[in-house]
């Protein structure tokens, strides 16, 4: 009894040196954006053993040459999501849920526009080397605001309306630090 004792108890430290050992930061690049024009950057941090919180951005900017004026067109995201993992925290199937913050900008004298959204997204990551993982995940943003139109100081008109649903997917590349 006292050899299982002091062989569960030497299992419990080195289950506890190695815990230590794991990385429980993430820095990722979504390659399905990035391929498209979306430049994308995320960072995660493991909160505990199954959960971690990870904020994200994206750029869209685009020159629309339209009706013989130049507008620079720039569309941006951020969100920050909690994600829970089935195995441990940053590794293997994950569920998430979270809020984003999306804005564009036309430029020419138009408002800013900003819509809120409510996120939901699962995936899995597989290590490929140690520390370094590649990820496959699916999802959707419901985002909320206002429709309507507004007008530029050249008293050119154009209308707007909120996003709605938008699906997200990826395939992501992170190193764990």
């Amino acid at each position: 009894m006292k050899k299982l004792t002091l062989l569960m108890g030497l299992l419990l430290i080195s289950t506890g040196a190695f815990a230590k050992d794991i990385p429980k930061n993430s820095i990722r690049t979504n390659l399905l954006s990035d391929a498209i024009g979306l430049p994308s950057i995320e960072y995660e941090r493991a909160l505990s053993e199954k959960g971690a919180i990870s904020i994200d951005y994206w750029l869209l900017d685009l020159g629309i040459d339209e009706d013989d004026s130049y507008f620079d067109n720039s569309l941006n995201n951020i969100r920050v999501m909690y994600r829970y993992y089935s195995t441990q925290a940053l590794a293997g199937g994950f569920v998430g849920i979270g809020g984003s913050r999306m804005s564009y900008d036309l430029g020419s004298g138009y408002d800013k526009q900003t819509y809120y959204g409510l996120d939901f997204k699962a995936g899995y990551t597989i290590d490929v080397v140690k520390h370094v993982n590649v990820g496959f995940q699916a999802g959707f943003t419901r985002y909320f605001g206002e429709s309507g139109t507004d007008t530029n100081d050249a008293g050119v008109t154009r209308a707007y309306e909120s996003p709605g649903f938008i699906p997200n997917m990826g395939v992501t590349l992170a190193i764990r630090i």
